[in-house]
């Protein structure tokens, strides 16, 4: 079974988007109007490990409508440790601090990451919101219900929360 057979059998609630490398793209069904919600409240930026040109044409091809809503793309070369290897691959790491220094209207009271992979949740622990990815057994509606009643009331009262870290921290440990 290839690859994109797998993924077709597993995303049957996804939109599987293909790049032109034959690279697979699952968008939860939820994506789009998280990212409305987001881009109403919020500014929206990518932080990818690719480079710029695929970054860019991936998100203008899994989020047409919501491309020109994003701010800033930034890259692998935001990344920390490029030069560390795990096999024929490098190993990025997104450190949200270095990002506060490159970015000075940015800081931890007026960030967040969105992320599917919890260790790069713990390396900016409690600047990042872990979005599972792995809900593939789960339907449209399950999936939107996570978004309508976690997320978006997080996010609210991460909006008008007095100390936004402490509050992320609460949120996490509770």
């Amino acid at each position: 079974m290839k690859h994109g057979d797998s993924m077709r059998a597993w995303a049957q609630h996804m939109r599987l988007v293909e790049d032109k490398d034959e690279v697979y793209h699952v968008v939860r069904p939820d994506a789009q109007s998280f990212l409305d919600f987001c881009a109403e409240y919020f500014e929206l930026w990518i932080w990818s490990c690719y480079n710029l040109k695929r970054v860019q044409r991936m998100t203008q091809k899994c989020f047409h409508e919501q491309y020109t809503k994003f701010k800033v793309f930034m890259t692998n070369k935001n990344c920390q440790n490029p030069n560390i290897m795990l096999g024929f691959t490098r190993v990025y790491h997104k450190n949200l601090s270095d990002i506060c220094k490159i970015f000075e209207d940015l800081d931890a009271n007026n960030t967040l990451i969105f992320y599917d992979t919890p260790y790069r949740v713990m390396w900016n622990m409690p600047g990042t919101y872990l979005i599972f990815p792995k809900m593939w057994r789960q339907t449209s509606e399950q999936l939107q219900n996570f978004l309508q009643r976690t997320v978006i009331p997080w996010l609210a009262g991460w909006l008008y929360a007095r100390d936004k870290r402490v509050y992320t921290y609460n949120k996490i440990v509770n």
